[in-house]
């Protein structure tokens, strides 16, 4: 990442209020944009934000491992395959937009893109964790700095009781099956959670999210 690049970022959140950070990572992007001044700054800063997101990429498969898949499919967002996305007033230069308007769309492709968006997620966690820090370049500091807390964490996720839908979801995701017989599997399981609107992660969720803000946040990164 160059100055220009976080020059051109920081605009467009100014422009249209949203982040361009995903939630991981939104506490040490917030607190470090401004102060980029240089190219060897902006490198810093690049390769903090990658290590913050390698310690929750290594965290969620270390909650996974530890039979919580359920708890890990509501940051997904698979309802989003439902749904056609028409902007009106898009400058695709500037990546800004008047308005949009959704429309809901069921299919059986539809349902096949959002068990695909599940499984391929799931598949892709296991795949980076399989490499360690050292092997894709970047720190282990915060993993390191925060794995009091972040051992708090899982042990408060691991006292609660599972339902017979979240064992169901262990099982699917760490049964040893082909890619298409497990892709149909989690449709079974989606359509029950789709449906719901009872989370019952939803605090425990919420704390995640507050924690790597605060790792984020309190980052000594200059």
């Amino acid at each position: 990442m160059s100055v220009s690049d976080v020059s051109t970022l920081v605009d467009y959140e100014k422009r249209t209020g949203d982040s361009v950070a995903s939630w991981q990572v939104r506490g040490l992007w917030d607190t470090n944009k401004s102060r980029v001044r240089s190219a060897e700054d902006a490198k810093t800063l690049s390769d903090a934000m990658r290590a913050l997101e390698d310690c929750f990429l290594r965290y969620a498969k270390r909650l996974l491992d530890q039979e919580n898949a359920h708890f890990l499919l509501g940051f997904l967002s698979p309802q989003w395959a439902f749904n056609d996305v028409e902007f009106t007033g898009l400058d695709r230069a500037l990546l800004s937009f008047e308005g949009f308007q959704l429309t809901k769309v069921e299919n059986q492709g539809r349902q096949s893109t959002a068990s695909r968006a599940v499984r391929i997620a799931f598949e892709s966690l296991r795949e980076y964790s399989s490499k360690s820090p050292a092997d894709r370049k970047v720190s282990k500091r915060f993993f390191e700095a925060k794995k009091e807390q972040l051992a708090l964490l899982a042990n408060e996720l691991a006292k609660c009781k599972l339902s017979k839908h979240a064992k169901d979801w262990n099982v699917v995701i760490h049964a040893d099956i082909p890619a298409e017989q497990r892709q149909e599997a989690i449709w079974q399981l989606l359509q029950v959670d789709l449906r719901s609107n009872v989370d019952d992660y939803a605090q425990l969720r919420t704390k995640m999210k507050q924690l790597f803000q605060q790792i984020g946040t309190e980052a000594e990164v200059f």
